[in-house]
């Protein structure tokens, strides 16, 4: 028996959807709720991000079969490569801690844990009958079972995408690339914290690149260490800021390429055609080279576009994130199971 106080089973490959009637692509991301509402948002959600899963569950109440079950049943799938998690409780404290911990050896494990609050924690009990219990503790078991933690929606389908598209960890050194037609200065700086602060690695360019990007863009109104602000290419025409960002894309001192994709700014300078042109290159650079490519595309006041290059992007499979803060924390997640999957 699956529930009570659930909708079930989501299984896109046989076109079985949750109550909302959507069925996206079926993919490698399995995913398990208590709560039918979570399970929800994380589906359509995932449709939209193109986050495509294998199975889902929300389980409810679990007077019969609960997480353990789920989780060990997607560990098993061969069709499932990562699984998300939101929980509120369990009945059984060390069932689950063992069952998570085996499942954490053969797949990424990404966990959100309802009720970490003394409000969530009473709502948690209303909801699915979950006994309030210490988020600290919920912490340091999710840490020595190898499991990652995330805190709500946006980072548990941030972590899922990023696991989806990569599938394990790259390496923890960045090169940004900011400012495609201006306003790179600032945004850079900003973006080197981001970075910084959730664990990336931010080394300078090497000689040999710094040296081709002045003689490309010249020294006045560039940043050409790293971050990248390659601004002054807008005077030069779109082939010379393809040739920066490849030259950036060709060092070797990075791991991944962070790259912000401002169209409120490239929109008036480029026009429509000069921005598509701009995501073509990303999407034909993704395919011809192996280091990953991700893109911020920060929100604003012409969302129905960038909706448009969202879409676009992630169809090409290239992660896209509104926010710099965001992107690296998901790359951050994606390093840590690597780092614990390599020490195990």
């Amino acid at each position: 028996i699956i529930g009570p106080n659930c909708i079930g089973v989501y299984c896109p490959e046989h076109k079985i959807p949750f109550v909302m009637g959507t069925v996206g692509e079926s993919g490698p991301v399995g995913f398990v709720s208590q709560s039918g509402g979570i399970a929800t948002k994380v589906v359509t959600i995932g449709i939209t991000r193109h986050i495509n899963y294998s199975k889902a569950v929300s389980f409810g109440n679990g007077i019969d079969l609960d997480a353990s079950d789920f989780l060990q049943y997607l560990a098993a799938d061969p069709k499932t490569k990562v699984i998300g998690a939101y929980l509120e409780g369990t009945r059984d404290g060390v069932r689950l801690f063992n069952t998570m911990k085996e499942v954490a050896k053969v797949k990424p494990l990404v966990v959100w844990k309802g009720g970490r609050t003394a409000a969530g924690a009473q709502a948690a009990m209303s909801h699915t009958g979950s006994l309030a219990s210490s988020a600290a503790i919920w912490s340091a078991m999710l840490k020595q079972v190898g499991a990652i933690e995330v805190h709500g929606l946006e980072e548990l389908t941030d972590t899922l995408l990023i696991f989806q598209q990569f599938g394990h960890g790259q390496g923890t050194r960045a090169a940004i690339i900011g400012g495609l037609a201006d306003g790179g200065g600032g945004n850079s700086v900003a973006a080197g914290d981001a970075c910084m602060e959730n664990g990336l690695k931010i080394p300078p360019l090497s000689s040999e690149t710094k040296r081709k990007l002045s003689e490309l863009l010249g020294e006045v109104g560039s940043i050409l260490g790293n971050p990248v602000d390659v601004s002054q290419a807008q005077f030069r025409g779109l082939a010379t800021l393809f040739q920066a960002i490849d030259l950036v894309v060709r060092d070797t001192i990075s791991d991944v390429v962070l790259i912000q994709e401002d169209i409120e700014i490239l929109l008036p300078i480029y026009s429509a055609k000069g921005l598509e042109e701009i995501n073509e290159f990303f999407i034909e650079l993704r395919r011809r080279q192996n280091k990953p490519i991700i893109v911020v595309l920060p929100r604003g006041s012409i969302e129905a576009e960038r909706l448009q290059i969202e879409q676009r992007l992630l169809s090409a499979s290239i992660p896209v994130f509104c926010s710099m803060e965001r992107a690296a924390k998901a790359i951050s997640k994606l390093n840590q199971y690597s780092c614990r999957q390599e020490a195990v």
